[in-house]
């Protein structure tokens, strides 16, 4: 037997009921063994999560920005597997890894296909291809007067097309054309595109991009400047307002690939 729905009349708004106060006597033990009263660190910590949270929310658009675009420069004109990960360092030693990796979430056909053919004057179908997204409707199993049909859900179970000829309802699986990379486009891109062609590929189909905060033991810092066992060697500015070490492999390519 279907639940039918409890009709009631609006009741009156309750009277404010004064809220206990209870004391918590309970501590936390922090990393470094110091007990301090469970309550007040947890609320620290909540507020500190908020404001962190907005605080990355902000700055994580122009970290992906300049992290992407280093990443496109050290992987154009790679042969074979891309650099899946780089790291990016600040005058202060902390360091973050930017990962780029093969997963292209659903892009709109008609700027991928102007891209290719349009600027870049080359077949659309070479790196890209429109495939099928499956959905299911549940709407199906419910008779008109919307109450759950169990033979129609055994009967889907058992042969799903024949059933929604039977029944004449609409088919529950359904489908519709979304954009994929060919296989093989994220390694074969790097050989293929420039720097700016890249960028511009980026924009209107983007892979998954994933930023890992990396914490290094071995460097300490002080009062803004960085102290540790051991010494980096200075880092060599590039346009999109990151740093590598000098003589590096991306060191060299700065000049020639900056846009």
């Amino acid at each position: 037997m279907a639940l039918k729905q409890l009709k009631t009349k609006a009741a009156p708004a309750a009277a404010k009921q004064e809220m206990p106060t209870i004391a918590c006597e309970a501590g936390y033990t922090k990393p470094d063994n110091t007990i301090v009263p469970l309550i007040t660190e947890f609320n620290l910590a909540k507020n500190a999560l908020k404001e962190a949270t907005e605080a990355v929310k902000l700055m994580e658009p122009e970290v992906k920005r300049i992290g992407v675009a280093e990443w496109i420069k050290a992987n154009v004109g790679r042969v074979g597997e891309p650099i899946s990960s780089i790291k990016l360092v600040d005058p202060l030693g902390s360091v973050l890894r930017l990962t780029g990796q093969d997963r292209y979430p659903i892009a709109d056909a008609d700027p991928v296909q102007e891209l290719f053919e349009t600027d870049f004057h080359l077949d659309v179908n070479e790196f890209v291809q429109l495939t099928l997204k499956a959905s299911f409707n549940n709407d199906v199993f419910l008779d008109k007067d919307g109450n759950f049909s169990e033979s129609i859900y055994n009967a889907f179970n058992a042969a799903i097309q024949a059933v929604a000829d039977k029944f004449k309802v609409q088919n529950p699986l359904s489908s519709k054309q979304v954009l994929q990379p060919k296989p093989g486009f994220h390694k074969d891109r790097w050989t293929k595109f420039n720097v700016v062609q890249q960028k511009q590929i980026f924009g209107v189909m983007p892979n998954v991009i994933a930023l890992s905060p990396q914490v290094t033991a071995k460097e300490q810092v002080v009062a803004g400047t960085m102290h540790g066992p051991e010494a980096e060697p200075a880092l060599v500015p590039t346009a999109e307002g990151c740093a590598v070490a000098p003589g590096s492999a991306r060191d060299s390519q700065n000049a020639s690939s900056a846009v």
